[in-house]
């Protein structure tokens, strides 16, 4: 069969396909990457390309290629993504899970015949008063190594197993990756163990997406192909080592010099890291292949750090409530005595954990892609140019990030979009977007020339053709609002079943932990409005970063950590909201914009 050639600009790449491929597997297959937050169902509209004879603009994953093309992408991955990679160990002890000794070892002769493995695991176990054995893999090198460097070695530890010994004084250079594999982003830290200094951080969008922006949509992938989770697998597999490699070319680090790397990330996505079976999560009863914490050779998953040095993928507590979530929970330190405690990680899915009167619950509820920019009009990731802050005066303030024109609309600039259009009364408790001549007489003049009309329904101009980076105008519509009141029920009402678990009210709330980048950027204040956050006062919110990450981060650099984590994800309760326990009554209660 003749392949088909494809001519891609505007960097006039060629590449072959086979009949029959939509552009899109075309164009994934070679390494380009789609925007599709839909998985390729054809509905977000977001992976268009232009076909240049004759002209067209089509769906990448619609289009089934027959003959020679030459297209143009018109989505650019050029931008720059606001991720969250601030990784920080203050205040931890460090005593990491991989630790250097060096010591000289008395050598064999006539009278001392124990084996060379022997005489270092008797060494090292009076050095550190437990017994230490070998890890059988580090037995091949070592007896060369020692002879080599006269006996004088460092052994690598970890637990209670070597797990290689190197020639001479190595142990100043001991490092380990922090890595949080998110749905939509990944970040990676560098810490030097020796020290718990965070040497570098880096991050990148999870090469993942162009099979879908949520994890049900990747776990359908899998289901559809027969290969779909090895793509998956490898593709984070791959995302991850270009993160090492980028960590230790910053930092002059050779790979074989890093021994761990820690890894949190909801459970699809841990599972998917594991290369382990996803398709039991999506559908009922939704239950997680493992939940318990696992340990192994780099080299098991081909990650590119020290062949002999241990992955660590945290515990989880359920189908959909991963290692991110517990890492969370040790971060902020929540506690089943003492002040009631809420944590809330926000994204396409929202995690929830709730502490407080002898429990720790956890929830995760399905608040769907609208905060992460998608099924909005104009909506998109936190990248430049993304309109991230709005304020309704006598015009539209507004600022992007990067400070550049405006290309679009990212989850913290919707929120503030709804809540100054609740303020000044351009919709209702219902969400519904009223006409002008509806409005409120104090809204000013100006404002009426924005309303129009798209599919006939409102919508609002928040930037007109000249003021956006596409030439076009970028919108807020009536279906924007709708998903955006989807979204934000969905995270309220599971809020509001972990408090009636407890028998606890919004008022019993102390603190509210806002977790990950989407809780760092919003303004409390226009999530509160809209009905997102409950209605307690502002400085009861407390937005605590990558709190996932740094939570990776302090099992790596702590062994006690990992104990801790794994206690706590076996004392956290996970409360299935579709079982029978109201949420879908106080869902509905929450559709609206009405404050509680």
């Amino acid at each position: 069969m003749k392949s088909i050639k494809l001519v891609i600009y505007p960097e006039q790449i060629e590449i072959t396909a086979e009949p029959g491929q939509t552009i899109a597997e075309v164009l994934r297959n070679s390494g380009y990457g789609l925007e599709m937050p839909c998985g390729g169902a054809g509905t977000c509209g977001k992976c268009l390309v232009r076909i240049i004879e004759p002209e067209s603009i089509v769906k990448a994953c619609q289009y089934h290629v027959s003959h020679d093309l030459e297209i143009e992408l018109l989505r650019k991955d050029s931008i720059r993504n606001q991720i969250l990679a601030d990784f920080h160990l203050e205040g931890i002890s460090i005593a990491p899970m991989v630790q250097k000794l060096e010591f000289q070892v008395t050598p064999p002769d006539l009278d001392d015949l124990r084996s060379d493995a022997r005489r270092i695991e008797d060494t090292l176990s009076r050095l550190l008063n437990r017994p230490i054995s070998f890890q059988p893999e580090a037995l091949r090198s070592m007896p060369l190594i020692c002879r080599d460097a006269d006996w004088m070695i460092t052994a690598v530890v970890c637990n209670d197993m070597i797990i290689a010994v190197e020639p001479g004084d190595t142990t100043g250079s001991l490092y380990g990756i922090a890595l949080d594999i998110g749905t939509t982003t990944l970040a990676a830290a560098l810490i030097d163990l020796s020290n718990g200094g965070i040497l570098a951080t880096a991050s990148d969008t999870n090469p993942q997406r162009v099979y879908g922006d949520d994890v049900i949509s990747r776990i359908d992938y899998t289901r559809d192909y027969l290969d779909g989770l090895e793509q998956m697998h490898q593709a984070i597999i791959d995302a991850t080592n270009r993160l090492i490699g980028k960590l230790c070319r910053e930092c002059n680090i050779e790979h074989h010099q890093v021994y761990a790397l820690t890894a949190a990330g909801n459970a699809t996505m841990q599972h998917i890291f594991w290369n382990a079976a996803v398709h039991q999560i999506g559908q009922a009863p939704y239950v997680a292949g493992f939940t318990s914490s696992i340990i192994c050779d780099a080299d098991h998953l081909q990650i590119q750090i020290n062949p002999h040095g241990k992955v660590v993928i945290l515990p989880g507590v359920a189908g959909h409530v991963g290692g991110d979530t517990v890492a969370v929970a040790l971060t902020t330190n929540l506690k089943k005595l003492g002040p009631l405690t809420l944590a809330i990680d926000i994204g396409t899915n929202g995690e929830i954990v709730l502490a407080g009167r002898g429990r720790i619950l956890t929830c995760s509820t399905a608040a769907g892609p609208a905060f992460e920019g998608a099924r909005i009009r104009h909506g998109m990731r936190g990248a430049t140019g993304a309109i991230e802050r709005v304020r309704f005066e006598d015009n539209i303030q507004m600022r992007t990030i990067g400070r550049v024109s405006p290309k679009g609309i990212c989850g913290s600039g919707l929120i503030d979009i709804v809540a100054e259009m609740l303020r000044v009364g351009m919709i209702d408790a219902s969400g519904r977007m009223l006409e002008s001549h509806e409005w409120p007489k104090s809204i000013p003049s100006g404002f009426k020339s924005r309303l129009i009309h798209r599919d006939g329904q409102p919508a609002l101009i928040l930037a007109d053709a000249t003021e956006s980076a596409s030439g076009e105008p970028i919108l807020i519509t009536q279906r924007d609002i709708r998903e955006t009141q989807l979204a934000k029920a969905a995270i309220r009402a599971g809020i509001d079943v972990l408090l009636k678990t407890v028998d606890a009210a919004i008022d019993n709330l102390d603190r509210v932990y806002l977790a990950g980048a989407f809780g760092n950027y919003i303004d409390p204040a226009s999530a509160r409005a809209i009905g997102l956050l409950p209605d307690i006062e502002l400085d009861q919110f407390a937005p605590v970063g990558n709190a996932a990450g740094r939570g990776a981060a302090i099992v790596l650099a702590n062994r006690d950590s990992l104990s801790r984590i794994v206690e706590l994800a076996e004392e956290m309760m996970y409360v299935e909201l579709a079982g029978g326990v109201g949420f879908q009554n106080i869902f509905m209660d929450y559709m609206g914009f009405e404050r509680g």
